[in-house]
């Protein structure tokens, strides 16, 4: 089913089902995504078109705000005919033989976080957004991307408070 919303999708969407952040030490996000990119996000993908997604992570509480943004690169290496998802704060590469299962990794998305978010108190009100970063696009795909409904890929920020 969630091959066939990608595929039928003509325009681009989809939503932040759920996201948490596990503190301690390393505190890491973990998100659960549906991402429905539209044909036009797609083709460029498969013609080699890197796509930069941010996902930004707030957190607010009696003290200072806390802020972060995260970004994964998905592309198409037509040399090794593979799928690469790249975090291009960490470095860490994850290559798929099939576009499907590049975007089946976006289900659920395991970024790690800086420290100061290792220990919120209860009460802290958190929000998680997602966005196609158009400023990494190819110049001739900005425009476009800007203004076309077929580029949009940000679904509706996902908030929650912690410990409720």
């Amino acid at each position: 089913m969630f091959a066939a919303l990608l595929l039928g999708a003509c325009h681009g969407g989809g939503a932040i089902e759920s996201a948490r952040i596990e503190g301690g030490v390393a505190p890491v996000l973990d998100a659960r995504l549906r991402l429905a990119p539209s044909a036009d996000v797609l083709a460029a993908l498969d013609r080699g078109v890197p796509l930069v997604l941010r996902i930004e992570v707030e957190a607010r509480s009696a003290g200072p705000m806390l802020r972060t943004e995260r970004r994964i690169e998905l592309r198409f290496l037509p040399l090794a005919g593979r799928y690469a998802w790249t975090d291009l704060d960490s470095g860490t590469v994850r290559t798929f033989a099939r576009r499907p299962l590049l975007l089946a990794a976006l289900d659920r998305v395991r970024l790690p976080l800086d420290p100061a978010f290792a220990e919120l108190p209860a009460g802290t009100r958190c929000r998680v957004r997602l966005a196609l970063d158009v400023d990494a696009l190819p110049a001739p795909l900005r425009l476009p991307a800007l203004f076309s409904p077929r580029w949009r890929l940000a679904p509706p920020d996902y908030a929650w408070t912690v410990g409720a």
